[in-house]
């Protein structure tokens, strides 16, 4: 097959709107023309379209028999009134070398657009990438450095890393999210490593809330009625470079809430750009949700007010007013018999939400070790 230069030169200026410095000029053969309709393709989508049933746990890929924890999370919320999906820190060292079509690419440099290699050696689309901050870390035989927990395919089985390697100290580590089939990716050291994400989980239960859409799939908790909502993050930067993304996306209608039902959006005063209100559409109904962000930054104050039928907290709160902003939370929910969501990664520690979930949770999470 060959590609005229017009159709590299349109395949170039594409690359440039989001490709590293790493990724090489493509050149005129199959190999670097399957690499770019795969990257366009899945630029196209994440720039040009929104909406849930569409970004995320859809036939292919990204399939929700491929993501069985996500499921047990949406799933719960049918029957519990507090759900947490706790992330167990599997990451990857900062400058460990993940495997692309173009040759290996340092893992903080790799984008959401971008393509890597899965286990098979096939271009895989880049949904998310992960800065999960500082963590331990286990030195593997091939100098792989990554916390204790993270999964590894060897010969067809999953391995952990403290069975590979020994401690040796800590550092920063991320992680991706990956479309491909069975959630591995290649690093350049030839090892499958596993996907990971939980915010994803959050802010697709939240857009089903809000819209009154749900997958064909779902088992979860379905609210007939337009909801009003808190999305609630540890600052005002979190919840506009994370959480307000993930719904709305950049630029706004390319999120998981569908362009045509976002009515209207409320910018909070003095925050570079961060959302206060979104209001969305609720098909069945015809009635406006409300979806309403919060920081821990700013205090249980903030917490007053109306009851939310739901509260999506994307970590966990901390220092001396923590406890205050739990209680808020648990009061509101009580008198709407809403549900609590809990999306994060401990990297705090011991906590006292860890320690209170650990000890009288119920672990309903599919387990494969």
């Amino acid at each position: 097959m060959q590609v005229t230069p017009e159709q590299q030169a349109q395949i170039q200026k594409l690359l440039k709107k989001f490709e590293q410095k790493e990724v090489k000029e493509l050149k005129n053969n199959p190999k670097d023309l399957n690499y770019a309709i795969k990257l366009i393709e899945h630029y196209q989508n994440l720039q040009e379209t929104g909406g849930h049933l569409v970004k995320l746990f859809q036939p292919g890929p990204l399939s929700i028999e491929h993501y069985p924890r996500h499921k047990a999370f949406f799933d719960a919320t049918a029957t519990h009134k507090e759900v947490l999906f706790r992330a167990a820190n599997r990451c990857l060292a900062e400058g460990t070398l993940v495997a692309t079509p173009f040759g290996p690419v340092e893992i903080q440099r790799i984008r959401p657009g971008h393509v890597v290699l899965d286990r098979e050696g096939q271009p895989a689309p880049v949904v998310a990438v992960w800065d999960n901050g500082i963590a331990d870390l286990v030195a593997l035989k091939d100098k792989t450095l990554c916390t204790p927990d993270h999964r590894f395919l060897i010969n067809g089985e999953e391995v952990r890393a403290h069975q590979l390697g020994a401690a040796c100290g800590q550092g920063r580590v991320w992680n991706l999210t990956v479309g491909s089939n069975d959630a591995y990716y290649l690093l350049d050291s030839g090892l499958a490593t596993h996907n990971c994400g939980t915010s994803e989980s959050g802010a697709y239960t939240v857009t089903c809330w809000a819209t009154g859409l749900y997958p064909d799939w779902w088992q979860g908790r379905v609210f007939d009625k337009a909801t009003y909502g808190w999305v609630v993050g540890d600052t005002n930067d979190t919840v506009r470079t994370i959480l307000q993304d993930k719904l709305l996306g950049t630029p706004q209608g390319t999120g998981l809430i569908p362009k045509e039902l976002i009515e209207d959006v409320v910018i909070r005063p003095n925050t570079g750009g961060t959302v206060d209100m979104i209001y969305v559409r609720h098909k069945p109904t015809g009635k406006i949700s409300r979806i309403k962000f919060k920081t821990y930054q700013s205090g249980p104050v903030s917490f007053y007010g109306a009851a939310p039928d739901y509260v999506w907290m994307d970590e966990e709160p901390s220092g001396k007013d923590a406890q205050l902003i739990w209680n808020q939370c648990y009061i509101r929910l009580l008198t709407t018999n809403g549900s609590l969501l809990i999306t994060f990664t401990p990297l705090m520690g011991w906590t006292p939400l860890v320690k209170t979930f650990s000890e009288t949770a119920e672990d309903l999470t599919p387990h494969d070790d």
